[in-house]
């Protein structure tokens, strides 16, 4: 599966390759290359090339966010930690719509800030004026209280 593929079935689908929300930390870095870095403190966000995985204090995963930096770049073993364009606007939604998705605007997290949800999924998209997804981000805030 390309790498463009994997970014828009996560869209689809919630799950990013093997990553899905729920898996314990250790499942993850089992699987994964080494991470780029991580943030102190309650919550840790590890960042394994373009892709942010939250976890909680138990370390159950609860978010997984895309955020590419110029040209978008996943990690081995999700892609192949070579950088490829970053999708665009026109391919999400031409994707969805061959693969029958619904997908709305909404507002869900500042008032006048547009993302496309993914109804399905519950992915959120953002995309900057040149129509280049800026963030493509999954979260469950119960998993913050999973023990």
């Amino acid at each position: 599966m390309s790498e463009m593929i994997q970014v828009f079935e996560f869209a689809r689908t919630g799950r990013l390759g093997f990553v899905t929300l729920g898996m314990s930390l250790d499942e993850v870095l089992r699987q994964m290359e080494p991470p780029d870095g991580m943030t102190d403190g309650a919550c840790p966000i590890y960042a394994f090339r373009d892709v942010q995985l939250g976890f909680s204090d138990a370390n159950v995963l609860w978010l997984i966010m895309v955020e590419p930096r110029g040209d978008l770049t996943l990690p081995s073993p999700i892609g192949s930690g070579g950088a490829f364009h970053t999708p665009k606007l026109s391919h999400v939604m031409a994707y969805m719509r061959k693969v029958n998705e619904d997908v709305e605007w909404c507002e869900p997290y500042v008032p006048g800030e547009e993302w496309l949800r993914v109804c399905r999924s519950g992915v959120n998209l953002s995309f900057d004026d040149d129509g280049t997804l800026q963030t493509a981000g999954l979260s469950d805030k119960r998993y913050l209280s999973e023990v």
